[in-house]
């Protein structure tokens, strides 16, 4: 569960430095948010097709 964790902080830093604008103040990192919004939304599909995809094996 931690290697999750982990693997975003070394990713993470480099995006982040490419994508932040001083310029922008509060919405510096929005783009950031929209991202990880992405990568959760990804998450989330994938989550329900494994779990469908188990209870198919299940009943088989």
């Amino acid at each position: 569960m931690f290697l999750g964790y982990a693997a975003s902080t070394w990713i993470s830093q480099p995006i982040i430095a490419v994508l932040y604008h001083a310029e922008a103040g509060n919405a510096a990192y929005q783009q950031s948010f929209y991202g990880a919004i992405a990568i959760a939304a990804v998450a989330v599909v994938l989550t329900l097709y494994m779990m469908a995809s188990d209870k198919k094996k299940q009943a088989a």
